[in-house]
């Protein structure tokens, strides 16, 4: 009695449900390889460039 009141519960549930919108994102960088000398470097330039693409490379709007 249990599994087919969760059953029916269940069904409501995803009755009502409206699928959420997704986004996919694709950015190409580059870094130059001569400011990475070794993997600190390496890892430090990378985040840099990775911020700098999503502080200012992605602005998501609301639609009117």
């Amino acid at each position: 009695m249990k599994s087919l009141l969760a059953v029916i519960i269940g069904l409501v549930v995803a009755g009502f449900a409206h699928p959420a919108s997704a986004y996919v994102v694709e950015i190409t960088t580059s870094i130059p390889i001569a400011s990475a000398v070794d993997n600190v470097q390496l890892t430090d330039a990378l985040e840099s460039a990775i911020d700098d693409v999503v502080r200012h490379a992605i602005a998501f709007t609301r639609p009117s």
